[in-house]
């Protein structure tokens, strides 16, 4: 049985399918990044890896944040495929990708940063010890207690300077990391599988108003 990862929370979509963590077709290895259908991105997927659609067992979303209507697009498919075929839908966050491609280049605590309304931010922080950690809010409320006892950072997107400027004493390491590898989406999937939703549950974008509501699971 196959695993298909979808993800659509940046603009080069991505389409993924693996068998037993094996991936037999990644969308970005096409260099089709000017493609937007993700409906279209699928029917090649199932073409190049020669399978069916009902051979699909599982979905890992990524489900954001991102760009909003991108992400509502990719998790919309995601569930509609999931309830069509009666199985399970993952969440998970670009937010946790990005952390955790940062990580695995250098072990450094990342700080990986989206902004997203007026002042707030969804800030992930990844120790490489324990979880991954997703808050929400304005930088100069969230981040004091967070990074008290931080030496360096590697801080992910493009905030960098505002964290400099808000903890001088703290060394800034900027791999130049916008978008977490989609692949681990597949690479991770025992993890992500931890959190599978079946219909009536389904899998929600990353929003202000679906985070306020506790609608989201990651």
């Amino acid at each position: 049985m196959l695993t298909l990862g979808i993800s659509t929370s940046f603009s080069n979509y991505a389409i993924i399918i693996a068998k037993a963590g094996d991936v037999l077709f990644n969308s970005n290895d096409l260099h089709f990044e000017e493609k937007k259908n993700i409906t279209e991105w699928f029917e090649v997927a199932l073409e190049e890896s020669k399978i069916s659609v009902k051979d699909i067992s599982k979905i890992i979303v990524d489900i954001g944040p991102g760009g909003t209507t991108s992400v509502r697009t990719g998790v919309a498919f995601a569930n509609s495929l999931a309830y069509s075929l009666g199985i399970a839908v993952c969440p998970v966050s670009s937010i946790e990708l990005l952390s955790m491609t940062s990580w695995a280049q250098q072990k450094t605590t990342v700080l990986s940063l989206i902004k997203f309304m007026k002042n707030d931010y969804f800030i992930g922080f990844y120790d490489g010890k324990n979880d991954i950690r997703i808050l929400y809010g304005e930088l100069a409320d969230v981040l004091p207690d967070l990074l008290k006892d931080e030496k360096s950072l590697i801080i992910t997107g493009k905030f960098q300077q505002k964290v400099a400027d808000l903890f001088p004493e703290i060394e800034i390491i900027n791999l130049g990391i916008m978008k977490g590898d989609t692949e681990l989406l597949i690479k991770n999937e025992d993890l992500f599988s931890k959190r599978a939703l079946k219909f009536p549950e389904i899998a929600f974008p990353i929003s202000e108003q679906n985070y306020a509501n506790n609608q989201v699971h990651f």
